[in-house]
């Protein structure tokens, strides 16, 4: 064999045993969202990996392609709540919630507030005593503006300085 017919042999071969080494590239799942439900997944899904006090351990490639794949199909917004509930899930903040605008909403606390018997105990009468239970509510809602008003009433009925 001529030097140049092994000098092309041996390129051929070394081609061949380079293309048969590497690695194949993984497939992109594909996922069947509508516009609008692929853009409002991506505009939660940002301001989780944004605001999350987990932002900087969790491996946000993974977490949106666990969060799509829950909501694959989705054709509403309504439809992606599905996904949205799994990525609170994932958050494990026991922190964060999600509500809908219909007001209702859902969240993955793993963390129960129940309200524990305390037992009151007697106070100077200088001081004043209120006591705040476990609350939860939107800030504009009407729940919270009457929580608010209970608690500064209670104040104002200990307030003996007037």
């Amino acid at each position: 064999m001529k030097l140049s017919q092994f000098s092309t042999f041996f390129s051929i071969c070394f081609i061949f045993l380079i293309s048969a080494c590497e690695s194949p590239e993984p497939e992109q799942p594909s996922f069947s969202h509508s516009t609008i439900a692929r853009n409002y997944l991506n505009e939660v899904l940002d301001t989780m990996q944004n605001n999350s006090i987990n932002r900087y351990n969790i491996d946000w490639s993974e977490f949106r392609h666990t969060v799509l794949t829950v909501a694959d199909g989705a054709v509403t917004i309504e439809d992606t709540y599905p996904g949205i509930e799994k990525a609170l899930e994932l958050l494990a903040d026991n922190h964060s919630f999600f509500i809908t605008p219909d007001g209702t909403g859902f969240s993955a606390s793993t963390i129960r507030c129940d309200q524990e018997n305390i037992t009151e105990t007697s106070w100077p009468d200088d001081i004043g005593y209120v006591k705040v239970n476990t609350f939860s509510a939107r800030a504009s809602s009407i729940e919270a503006k009457l929580g608010v008003e209970e608690i500064k009433d209670q104040i104002l009925t200990q307030n003996t300085d007037q």
